[in-house]
């Protein structure tokens, strides 16, 4: 599992809107693609797709790209097209056809293609077999997306080729297994964004995906566990469905798999974890490990101490492991994993210190460096290279290896200095497991990265010369499913961010433009329905502030949105919005407890989720605030302010509600404006260490009544790791006055070993300070 706590949305588009002069005066045909093409030209008229339409093939070896359109039009449309090969150049000239074409446009990235659309062809020429596949998706964006016999495109003329050569994403089958239906759909949403690569995340400590014949047992055990957690990882105590669940691919399957995808022209990269992330494997064949265990598959999430012993055996059983899996898989790739490896096993284990000491290794990092580099050179003998998390650069990086940077770009900047290949994979931009909303009530691990955020992203790192850029070999998202049971749940992760990641990987940067792409998105919408998959409308969300007032008496409630043609209405009890609720106007006063709802709605339908914001108001509420050290910057939004805004946070997922140090401690004073009588100190906190997020050790409030001299009043230490996301801890005072408040919170400090971020500074998050 890959995470850190973090918060950050919305996009715009291509979208061209023309007359058409059809006999029934239809609306012209909407040219709306996605990832945007580096060149497109609207012309007048249109091209008519009809089931007496022929795709005629200037080679067999595009059969791939005619059988992969057709399937889309009688899936969607009802209908298919006859299929021929071209006998010679006077076929590709046939009136009324899709002509399927190789030419070479001087592009020098693979897969470029030009898509032609007149009077009487529409022509795809690719420099390659991919890149006619390419123009077969921007062909199928060209339709409409209501079903029909007769398809209306628009003529354009696009020309058109990849950014990057890497285009990825990533489903984590690990956690939660998903049938081989889902797979190929997988593969399919991939292929209809112009992305190249499947990583398939199979391994895990809760559960073993992947059939290996030579050690039966990694699925007969370590593919089922017998209970799962409900609920977050963080929450306290625990709780257990106590219901088996599980299942693997067989090798049969994965080559159908591995073939259906080749049709597509897409790559599946198998992951298989080591050292770490490998309770599943250990659970089945416990001498894998430095202890004699016995051992469970993982039931619950996070980070388990347990890892991979770095013995003769270890090295033997996975070579064997990695034979089967290079059978089966022709990627030039093999992903070891490499992510998240506890020491405290290694380093607690005789064998391990003989073993550091007669290799002369400093420390357990470079043990893992010794480990690492064992399995990078049973690959590479075999014609294979290795991708790693970032994690493989501690110790030493192996000669070889690609570094998959996931835990921002440090690792990835790193790696391309040493002239090592990356692919850019950060928690901050690309991790689709996050909230896209900063009101939706559905679980998952924390974080908000709303479509906006993840649209801003480019890969190529400001602090790389030219030379050194070269290195980044593309971008991938991830979807990892630690709270993703079922498919209709991921496709509401994966859209619309995943147009986002496509745009990315595909468009040159000169290109993109996020008001432009979110009219695309909204035309995509459209193919969403059309396609019947779930998918996420928190573009339509509003923007929420709560501003200090200059009397200080009480805050306002801003709201927005981005579309003029809405309304926003509110309620102020807690009840659903409706259009017949109060019709927002300017700001919303708060002087006493209320929970606001407002949502956007345009021709009386409500668009996106509601923003829910619970105002509980106190003495220190909409109060000057100051800090002594500033928040980290990425935690930092709303400022001060944000601590005294009335608002308390119910949850992890809004950053606008948090400010967060990494290492450093709260210090915050507040100005009540007077004298007055205290009698407690509420402080809302963040408990998540599963996010790195930690408690306090201690919470020490102090008064003043000239905001020069401060005395303690009172220091409490907090008990750690409750596992509630937003803690209100409570510090008492009794016959107490002051006019100034100040708080200090300690930050937890180092985050232990054993849990995700060992040896990181730990976060400390502060939501709000209410003084009673």
């Amino acid at each position: 599992m890959k995470r850190l706590f973090l918060f950050s949305s919305v996009v715009a588009s291509l979208s061209f809107f023309a007359s058409s002069c059809s006999q029934k005066k239809a609306a012209a045909p909407v040219v709306s693609i996605i990832p945007k093409p580096v060149s497109v030209v609207r012309q007048q008229g249109v091209f008519t797709i009809k089931p007496g339409t022929r795709i005629v093939l200037a080679d067999t070896s595009l059969q791939n790209s005619a059988d992969f359109f057709n399937e889309y039009l009688h899936k969607y449309y009802g209908f298919t097209l006859r299929v021929k090969t071209a006998a010679d150049t006077a076929d590709l000239q046939e009136e009324g056809a899709i002509v399927l074409n190789y030419t070479h446009s001087g592009d020098t990235a693979k897969g470029a293609y030009t898509l032609v659309s007149g009077d009487k062809q529409v022509r795809i020429n690719g420099d390659d077999a991919p890149g006619v596949f390419y123009g077969i998706q921007t062909l199928i964006q060209l339709l409409p997306t209501t079903p029909a016999r007769s398809l209306d495109i628009a003529q354009v003329r696009i020309k058109d080729h990849p950014r990057f050569q890497y285009r990825g994403m990533m489903l984590d089958c690990g956690r939660h297994f998903f049938d081989t239906a889902f797979i190929k759909q997988f593969i399919d949403f991939i292929a209809l964004h112009k992305m190249n690569t499947f990583h398939w995340h199979l391994t895990e400590d809760q559960g073993w995906r992947i059939q290996i014949k030579k050690y039966p047992k990694l699925t007969e055990v370590g593919a089922w566990r017998d209970s799962t957690l409900i609920g977050h990882e963080g929450d306290k105590p625990r709780r257990f469905d106590h219901h088996r669940t599980g299942g693997f691919y067989t090798q049969d399957e994965i080559r159908a798999i591995v073939r259906y995808a080749q049709a597509r022209y897409i790559t599946v990269i198998p992951e298989i974890e080591m050292p770490g992330h490998s309770m599943a494997a250990i659970a089945a064949y416990p001498e894998l490990t430095c202890n004699p265990g016995p051992y469970h598959v993982g039931n619950h999430w996070g980070v388990y101490d347990t890892i991979l012993c770095p013995t003769p055996y270890t090295f033997n059983f996975y070579e064997n492991v990695l034979t089967e899996v290079m059978e089966l898989f022709p990627s030039h790739y093999i992903h070891i994993g490499g992510d998240e490896a506890p020491k405290v096993t290694w380093n607690n284990s005789a064998y391990c210190k003989q073993l550091m000491k007669k290799l002369h290794l400093k420390n357990a990092d470079e043990l893992q460096s010794y480990f690492i580099n064992h399995m990078e050179k049973f690959l590479n003998a075999h014609g294979r290279d290795i991708i790693g998390w970032d994690e493989i650069l501690q110790g030493g990086l192996a000669p070889n290896a690609t570094v998959m940077s996931w835990r921002g770009e440090k690792g990835g900047i790193a790696a391309a200095k040493m002239h090592h290949k990356v692919i850019m994979s950060p928690t901050t931009y690309v991790y689709l497991d996050y909230y896209q909303s900063r009101n939706h009530d559905s679980l998952f691990i924390g974080g908000y990265l709303p479509l906006e955020k993840v649209y801003s992203y480019n890969p190529i790192p400001p602090e790389l010369d030219s030379t050194e850029a070269g290195y980044i070999q593309g971008v991938q998202a991830n979807l990892w499913t630690e709270y993703i049971k079922y498919p209709t749940k991921a496709e509401f992760q994966l859209f619309p961010r995943m147009e986002a990641v496509a745009e990315i990987a595909w468009t040159p940067q000169k290109e993109r433009n996020y008001s432009d792409f979110i009219q695309r998105v909204q035309t995509q919408f459209k193919r969403y329905q059309l396609w019947k998959v779930s998918y996420s409308r928190a573009i339509y969300e509003l923007n929420d502030t709560v501003e200090q007032r200059s009397d200080y008496q009480g805050v306002d409630l801003k709201l927005s949105t981005k579309y003029a043609q809405g309304k926003i209405y509110y309620t102020t009890d807690g009840a659903e919005p409706s259009s017949k609720a109060t019709l927002y106007t300017d700001s919303v006063h708060i002087t006493k407890n209320a929970q606001i709802r407002a949502a956007l709605f345009i021709d009386g339908e409500k668009m996106g989720p509601e923003v829910t914001r619970t105002f509980q108001i106190n003495k220190a509420t909409g109060k000057p605030v100051t800090l002594g050290d500033p928040p980290a910057d990425k935690y930092s939004q709303g400022g001060a302010f944000a601590l005294v805004d009335g608002v308390v946070p119910a949850h992890a997922k809004d950053g606008s509600q948090w400010l967060g140090w990494n290492g450093g401690d709260l210090d915050a004073k507040i100005d009540l404006g007077k004298t007055q009588a205290i009698s407690a100190v509420n402080v809302t906190i963040g408990d998540a260490p599963g996010m790195w997020v930690y408690a306090p050790k201690s919470i020490t409030v102090l008064g003043s009544d000239d905001g020069k001299d401060f005395k303690v009043l009172k220091q409490i230490s907090v008990q750690e790791n409750m596992g509630q996301a937003a803690r209100r801890i409570t510090v008492p005072l009794a016959g107490i006055s002051a006019r100034y408040v100040e708080v200090k919170a300690e930050n937890f400090g180092t985050i232990p070993a054993g849990h995700p971020g060992a040896g990181e500074k730990s976060w400390l998050f502060a939501g709000e300070i209410a003084i009673e």
